[in-house]
């Protein structure tokens, strides 16, 4: 089952003189003398002192497991609450983590030991109430009602829920009328959790008693938030109780311990009455299981070498270690029915067993060494990953074992062959294999593996048409060395800055020097070698990459800039190879020339470095890096319209000549055939035309008006006054008579 934002839990803790007897399971203190070992005292607990051990073991489980999880609203919250002549709740407020066993200790060693002369009843009149009062309180995901951890609702409840509209208030209600919030509104998600109580009874009557109190103030505290308007209070839907008896050793009791059962339609509650000791972190294992539906797995087999005496050898001795972790890793084993989740059903067949005085069974799986040569595709497919902790953290079988994987190794889980397991292949080798323990992040994971057959992955045929074809022309070598540039690391924070400094506007944006650097050593980066040109030749440009993947630009790094282009500019003349080896590229024809190979290398440059370079630097002054690189980016358009001008010359030059041969060659054909009859006609010389070259850019408008202009001067008349005045100005009609107009208007 699944465990949301509303799901919280209390440890209620008797502060009461009960807690203060000692528990009668003296502890032997032994000093080691050379290979010897010599008991010099006893030291006997209190029962306060157990019920806080077994109070932190249960926080270390829940840290362990569920510290890594980064979503608040998944967060497992736990509060305490002390139960004396006043009653305490150790924190004030459930907040969004889980609370620090730093901060249980402050609160704990404060509050001191119980005393002998209160002979108050903590527990039934301060601590229940406190634990339900603090129950009922939302936490901060609650308020939220972020569910998206919630456990999933039944489809019936969905479509109930689908199909429910409320009445939307009209416009002129009072607000009196629509400010008030209904017990559906105030509630965001059911108001869950577990209840655990330390107490100290003899008689089962007083556990009885205890149940049907804690019932009747869930009741009472209902009653009382219907009628409050607090949306940070939400009536208890339903609450599990763990009542925990401890007694010391020579007290003589009739409490039983007693199985989950229903009080009331708000309350179940079971019962755990054990003798003070190591059976109490037994049961504090089995509480945790219970709530937070987690399960045991031990590992059994574990070879260790003993300490040698003096004069004999060591000698190896299989040990078992037990973990706790969540239940999905079970899941593969409880389809094949190797591990069941009912601790009432018959085990015979399968691996789980009891182990020791624990009220829980374990799953028990051997100790396999994987084979240190083994091929990545022999290991089976993983299902699961989630976090382990040792049941006996500070034993030396789990700090043996917590070592060895921290170290980097890692540790298969071989199933024994049981009843049920018959028909399962081998996974690994000859060897069937459940789980592997392995540290990645500084902790332990166990991962669950796919132990019985898969019908799609397993499919030999799907597998040759899924398998991808190998990569040809990758550019391997240069995407691990981008990577290792690109890698981020924390700063050291330097204590002389002030903290209280102004950030920039560019400073709320999350990494965004390294995001630009990024985008800039990327803009250009094809994935094949096939694929690219300037990358072939890494000795032409290896300077001028260098430089521009710094973000800040000097005056000599410009001018080494410019010096890398000017020896590029001079290799069009030169007969010496762009490259030192030849490679196949797409961008350009084999066999092209080099004037193609310098035109491509100088539009790469221009358009797919220099330009985004320019637009994303700063243009703050004269001198800032963005005018040095237009100053480098002119030097490369005039080295290139230089180019494109003497290749454009160079057919012209060539049809002139072509058309004067053709000329002369025709003038003397025309007079060897002057004696010929019936030769046919001479046809006149073909006048040179412009020969265009390939992907060449003309102005149409300007190439046209051109033409027009040069045929209408060549079909030009000139008014023939003005050719006969010549410098003179030109009269116009000097035949007309101008004399007899002006006597006829008289």
């Amino acid at each position: 089952m699944g465990l949301g934002p509303d799901h919280k839990v209390l440890v209620v803790l008797d502060h009461g003189s009960r807690f203060a007897k000692n528990a009668g399971n003296p502890l032997n203190i032994t000093l080691k003398e050379s290979n010897t070992s010599r008991t010099v005292g006893k030291c006997d607990k209190s029962l306060w002192t157990w019920c806080v051990e077994a109070t932190l073991e249960l926080h270390r489980v829940v840290f362990d497991l569920f510290s890594g999880e980064h979503d608040a609203g998944c967060a497992r919250l736990v509060r305490l609450v002390l139960a004396d002549c006043v009653g305490r709740v150790l924190q004030p407020r459930w907040g969004t983590e889980l609370v620090t066993q730093q901060e249980i200790l402050n609160s704990l060693s404060a509050i001191g030991l119980p005393s002998t002369s209160d002979d108050s009843d903590g527990v039934a009149l301060s601590g229940i109430t406190l634990a339900i009062e603090a129950l009922s309180q939302l936490s901060d995901a609650q308020i939220k009602g972020d569910g998206s951890c919630a456990p999933k609702k039944k489809e019936g409840r969905t479509k109930e829920e689908r199909s429910n509209f409320s009445r939307v208030p009209k416009c002129w209600e009072t607000p009196s009328t629509s400010s008030v919030t209904s017990e559906s509104d105030r509630k965001v998600v059911e108001n869950t959790g577990s209840v655990v109580i330390f107490t100290s009874f003899a008689e089962d009557e007083r556990l009885t008693e205890l149940e049907n109190e804690v019932a009747d103030v869930i009741n009472c505290r209902n009653r009382i938030i219907k009628s409050l308007q607090d949306n940070s209070f939400s009536c208890i839907n339903h609450v599990k109780l763990y009542i925990i008896n401890v007694l010391p050793n020579d007290q003589i009791s009739t409490a039983t311990s007693k199985p989950f059962r229903e009080i009331s339609p708000t309350l179940s509650s079971c019962i755990f009455s054990r003798p003070a000791g190591d059976q109490l972190i037994s049961v504090i294992h089995s509480v945790s299981i219970n709530i937070y539906d987690l399960v045991s797995t031990t590992i059994s087999g574990i070879p260790m070498k003993e300490e040698a005496q003096q004069g004999q050898s060591a000698v190896a001795i299989n040990y078992d270690v037990e973990l706790l972790h969540r239940r999905e890793a079970h899941t593969e084993l409880e389809r094949l029915g190797l591990v069941t989740t009912n601790a009432t059903e018959d085990f015979t067949g399968t691996l789980m067993v009891y182990a020791g005085s624990a009220t829980y069974p374990t799953a028990r799986l051997v100790w396999s060494t994987p084979v240190p040569k083994g091929r990545w595709n022999t290991f089976p497919r993983n299902r699961h990953a989630s976090r382990v902790t040792p049941s006996a953290v500070n034993s030396r079988p789990s700090v043996c074992l917590s070592s060895y994987l921290l170290q980097g190794r890692n540790v298969m889980l071989e199933v024994t062959r049981v009843a049920k397991c018959e028909g399962l292949l081998s996974n690994v080798g000859a060897k069937l294999i459940a789980h592997t323990l392995i540290a990645h992040g500084g902790h332990i994971y166990i991962h669950a593996n796919d132990v019985g057959p898969h019908g799609v992955l397993d499919c030999q045929a799907t597998r040759e048409k899924m398998q991808l074809k190998k990569a040809a022309n990758g550019r391997i070598s240069d995407f691990v060395a981008l990577m290792k540039e690109s890698s981020l690391h924390l700063p050291v924070p330097d204590k002389t800055e002030s903290n209280e400094k102004p950030l920039s506007a560019t400073s709320a944006v999350a990494c965004v020097q390294p995001r630009r650097q990024l985008l800039r050593v990327t803009r250009y980066w094809p994935l094949r070698t096939d694929h690219c040109f300037i990358y072939n030749i890494p000795k032409r440009f290896d300077a001028l990459f260098a430089i521009m993947r710094q973000p800040q630009l000097s005056t000599v790094d410009a001018d080494k800039c410019k010096q890398v282009i000017h020896q590029l500019a001079a290799l069009k003349d030169s007969r010496e190879r762009l490259g030192e080896v030849t490679t196949a590229t797409r961008l350009v024809k084999e066999g092209s020339s080099r004037f193609v190979l310098m035109t491509l290398v100088f539009i790469i440059l221009q358009k797919s470095y220099l330009l985004f370079v320019i637009s994303q630097s700063e243009r703050t002054s004269s001198e800032s890096p963005s005018w040095k690189w237009l100053d480098i980016w002119e030097t490369t358009s005039i080295i290139r319209r230089s180019m494109l001008r003497m290749k454009r010359q160079e057919p012209t030059t060539a049809n002139f000549a072509v058309a004067s041969a053709s000329a002369m060659s025709s003038a003397a054909s025309e007079v060897r055939n002057m004696s010929r009859s019936n030769s046919p006609l001479p046809k006149k010389p073909r006048k040179s035309m412009y020969l265009w070259k390939p992907n060449e850019t003309l102005n149409l408008y300007d190439y046209l008006v051109e033409k027009e202009e040069r045929h209408h001067r060549a079909h030009w008349v000139d008014f023939v006054g003005r050719v006969k005045a010549g410098n003179r100005p030109a009269h116009l009609y000097p035949n007309l008579d101008l004399s007899a107009a002006s006597a006829k208007q008289d």
